[in-house]
């Protein structure tokens, strides 16, 4: 513990994901304390948060009490209230306002990651493929998705662009060095099969949970587990593999013991994966993409080798794809580097 406190304000950030909840003290660019949760192991958000403050009863004495917090949730949130699709919490910014007893904001998590991108070091990228732009060209938009728990997708627009009327720059919130974010529910469009092989994954998948497949179906954690399920078919299960299978078991098994159903699972989840990323380019006119999420980073020697294939692989606009610049993030938790943002402008506004 530090033995005088900062100037600058302390606030509370976090990161609400369907697996793991990730909570922070900031002050400033410092993390003064972290700590993480099970999402599924909680009763509610409330609870968290007051099991959080309860132990760093301390620091938030010495630093002068919050003055701001910012949270993002794995859900749509409208209005000051979101509703945590993979949860069932429904959570609301009054009630957690009143609990912190300091000013809050809650986003949807990709809106918070999104926030991050443009203040990203190329040390926390890799780069996958075209060109090595970490700013796409003028009147050209950032795409951000990644595969975690679910599919989050958002946009980041220039409000210099000529698709912003001067309405929507003053109705829309500008942030990171002035992109307007556009959060969106992209992982819950209907999954598009390409191929023979897809048409029967998706028969498979529709047996499983009904009409109404989405691409966060299969390119999430959860996504790729019942990948290797349908490729496993009624075999039995690899050596080295227990019940119930997790999505750690299919990577090792396939970057270190080569197994085969393993690699065929991880082959097809990058190809979805990369389609997925082109249609979000395509409706975003993006000119820098960038794969985020918990599961993405441990499919890279994948990726590497698959992505960029599958991505150009739109007919007519291939060489528009070939143009955009794709990055993987390896940045520890993107989503609270946004949130400590979004918290700072936040107090700043009061």
């Amino acid at each position: 513990m530090n033995s005088k406190p900062y100037e600058a304000p302390l606030a509370l950030i976090g990161d609400l994901g369907a697996t793991h909840t990730r909570l922070a003290l900031v002050c400033g660019d410092e993390r003064i304390c972290s700590k993480s949760y099970s999402t599924q192991a909680a009763l509610s958000l409330e609870a968290l948060l007051e099991d959080f403050l309860d132990t760093e009863a301390g620091d938030l004495a010495q630093y002068g009490g919050l003055k701001g917090a910012c949270l993002g949730v794995a859900g749509h949130v409208s209005r000051g209230e979101a509703h945590l699709t993979n949860v069932g919490w429904r959570v609301s910014e009054v009630s957690i306002q009143r609990l912190l007893g300091a000013p809050t904001l809650l986003v949807n998590d990709f809106y918070a990651q999104a926030v991050a991108m443009p203040l990203l070091s190329q040390d926390s990228l890799v780069h996958i493929c075209g060109p090595k732009h970490l700013v796409p060209e003028s009147g050209r938009s950032f795409g951000v998705l990644g595969a975690g728990s679910g599919l989050g997708e958002a946009i980041l627009v220039s409000p210099q662009s000529d698709a912003i009327s001067a309405r929507q720059q003053v109705e829309t919130q500008v942030l990171a060095d002035d992109w307007l974010v556009v959060p969106t529910e992209g992982g819950h469009c209907r999954f598009a099969p390409r191929n023979e092989e897809e048409v029967k994954l998706n028969r498979w998948l529709q047996g499983r949970y009904g009409e109404h497949i989405s691409v966060e179906r299969v390119v999430s954690g959860a996504g790729l587990v019942d990948l290797f399920y349908y490729f496993l078919g009624e075999q039995d299960l690899p050596v080295g593999f227990s019940e119930p299978v997790k999505g750690a078991q299919i990577t090792q098994a396939a970057f270190e013991r080569g197994c085969e159903i393993s690699l065929e699972t991880i082959s097809h989840f990058v190809g979805i994966y990369a389609d997925e990323a082109a249609n979000l380019t395509l409706k975003s006119n993006a000119g820098v993409v960038f794969l985020s999420g918990g599961v993405t980073p441990h499919l890279l020697p994948m990726i590497h080798k698959e992505f960029p294939s599958h991505f150009v692989k739109k007919g007519r606009y291939q060489s528009l794809l070939a143009d955009v610049s794709v990055w993987v993030v390896t940045k520890t938790d993107p989503g609270l580097f946004g949130a400590r943002a979004l918290a700072e402008r936040l107090i700043q506004s009061f």
